[in-house]
């Protein structure tokens, strides 16, 4: 099609026509508008459900002799930190959870006050005390407990305070 061709049929196109389908274009640029507007709204909503169920779930509160455990390290006496005759370290954790929580012990034992049975998996709810007890512990060693998935407790031997410590990772 040469330009000549092109040039008449153009110009025979009706403006109606040429009216018309501008009213088309401008409705779907609106239209695009909105549809983005939406979708953003959308994702705000995503992230905002997201983030308010990673920050406001279960609260769990960990303490050992009367000191709130966090990530700084606390450093556990005589009182807290009971030894065996079999040389096994015993530490009473004092919790209060927003509900039932699980509770593993990656590295030796856990029970509930009232059970004598050492486990490795429990599920406890609102105020409580556990006990966990690691056997024979190496002091060049980390022992891990996991409360629901999300916080690791870690116990380690402190050279400089020549203590065991517990904190949260």
């Amino acid at each position: 099609m040469n330009n000549e061709i092109m040039a008449r049929a153009m110009s025979q196109i009706d403006y109606e026509l040429i009216a018309e389908a501008y009213e088309v274009s401008a409705k779907g640029k609106k239209r695009g508008k909105i549809i983005r507007l939406l979708a953003t709204a959308a994702c705000i909503a995503v992230v905002a459900v997201s983030a308010f169920s990673i920050f406001s779930g279960e609260k769990i509160e960990v303490s050992v002799g009367g000191k709130a455990i966090s990530n700084e390290p606390v450093a556990l006496s005589t009182l807290t930190a009971k030894r065996s005759a079999q040389e096994d370290l015993c530490i009473e954790l004092n919790m209060e959870a927003d509900g039932k929580i699980q509770i593993e012990a990656i590295d030796g034992e856990i029970s509930l006050e009232s059970s004598n049975v050492g486990e490795k998996n429990i599920e406890a709810a609102d105020s409580f005390s556990v006990f966990w007890t690691v056997k024979n512990p190496d002091k060049s060693r980390e022992y891990t407990l996991i409360l629901d998935d999300k916080t690791d407790l870690t116990l380690s031997f402190d050279e400089s305070l020549n203590k065991w410590t517990i904190f949260k990772k």
